[in-house]
């Protein structure tokens, strides 16, 4: 029996149940390079292997039910295309898909993990993670392509990347949770500190931290207004490379907010050293906020905050939790604003296993610590201030970044 005879009767057979299926159990399907296989049916793939070099295209529901495969071979190079409406990628076990392009109407919608090993097209669906992990394998900056497609992780889903080029790497983040009449979209650019190998996954949860367990209001006291449309979380699942985080965002639609912040292990939020840029970005967005992060993240929250500052009366004490002594004369020191109106006050930092680093009473910027022969990293400082009369104590982190 040819393999074109083996597809034939697989259709037939589909057409003559209740529900229309296209069932692998255990054939070696194969598309040619310039191969059309058209099916107008669930495809269930219980065992066998499909090698597609050329187009598959799916028009209903696609499972895989093969504890021992991901459906296509290592060889396929071709395209599956998910043109019908509403459909379901699952099975109790996870597809890989050589490439993947969406189209048809409505969503796509994960309901178990699943991989794209080339390129993934969008196009203008939205492909629902929901509470999975949709993993995108190839290393190529540009793999996932769209036009005003978009992939959702209300559910605590999760978009992974393998990133080993200093390209940005695009991870086209929304909600089908409306924001003013239109779908969401908050994309993020990450771009790694050099070519190692690194993985990151990012989600955004279109609701306020809170709801999560990130209270708002456990803040450090240089940080104002807390945005509650949204927040992201990300991790670093393998490599330590640093990265550059670009969000997205539109001043219209989530206000003027323009400082990252992120909860950090002490469970409150504190600002991050970022940079805001306006302009016209496309999608309607019209600015981003750049963040560099020199720590491994683990499902670390990130949302924003308005750079303003609350202060206390007669308190205008501002501390910023990063600097970075490269010798360019620019944030080379740790400058606390203010400070020098408040000469009584003593300074304790020390490393993550609590050892102190550094020691200083009577912190002054004209005296403001340098990081000495550190290296780069996460530091906490415990800060005692008397300001008019009262003891203040500040706590949290402070980020060095020596650049190589």
């Amino acid at each position: 029996m040819k393999i074109a005879d083996v597809i034939l009767v697989a259709l037939l057979l589909a057409g003559s149940s209740a529900k229309a299926q296209f069932v692998n159990t255990g054939q070696i399907l194969f598309v040619g390079d310039s191969g059309l296989l058209y099916v107008d049916a669930d495809y269930l793939h219980h065992s066998g292997k499909v090698l597609n070099k050329g187009i598959m295209v799916a028009n209903k529901d696609w499972s895989n039910e093969d504890s021992n495969s991901s459906v296509f071979t290592s060889e396929s190079t071709g395209e599956v295309q998910l043109n019908g409406a509403d459909q379901v990628i699952g099975g109790q076990f996870k597809t890989t898909f050589p490439n993947l392009s969406l189209s048809g109407i409505d969503y796509k919608k994960l309901e178990t993990d699943a991989d794209v090993a080339g390129q993934l097209f969008l196009n203008d669906r939205e492909f629902r993670a929901e509470g999975y992990t949709l993993s995108v394998l190839s290393s190529d900056p540009e793999a996932i392509q769209r036009t005003s497609g978009f992939i959702s992780t209300d559910k605590s889903g999760k978009l992974l990347r393998n990133l080993n080029s200093p390209g940005a790497y695009l991870f086209p983040l929304g909600s089908y949770i409306k924001a003013s009449g239109i779908n969401l979209y908050r994309p993020v650019k990450v771009t790694a500190k050099n070519s190692s190998s690194n993985t990151f996954s990012l989600s955004l949860l279109p609701e306020d931290p809170g709801l999560s367990g990130y209270d708002r209001e456990s803040k450090k006291e240089d940080v104002k207004n807390i945005s509650d449309k949204y927040f992201y979380r990300v991790s670093q699942n393998s490599g330590n490379s640093g990265a550059d985080f670009k969000f997205f965002k539109s001043t219209v639609e989530d206000g003027n907010e323009d400082q990252v912040v992120v909860w950090n292990a002490l469970s409150i939020w504190e600002k991050e050293t970022c940079k805001s840029t306006d302009g016209m970005f496309g999608d309607g967005l019209d600015r981003y906020i750049a963040y560099h992060n020199t720590d491994v993240l683990q499902n670390t929250p990130i949302s924003f905050a308005t750079s303003e500052q609350t202060v206390a009366a007669n308190e205008d004490i501002s501390i910023y939790n990063a600097f970075s002594p490269d010798g360019d004369n620019k944030n080379d020191t740790w400058k606390i604003k203010n400070i020098d109106l408040y000469p009584e006050n003593s300074l304790v930092i020390v490393n993550r296993w609590g050892d102190e680093v550094y020691k200083a009473t009577g912190y002054t910027n004209n005296r403001a610590w340098d990081g000495g022969n550190l290296a780069s990293g996460t530091y906490f400082y415990a800060l005692d201030v008397n300001v008019m009369g009262k003891k203040k104590i500040y706590k949290g982190f402070i980020t060095l970044i020596k650049r190589d």
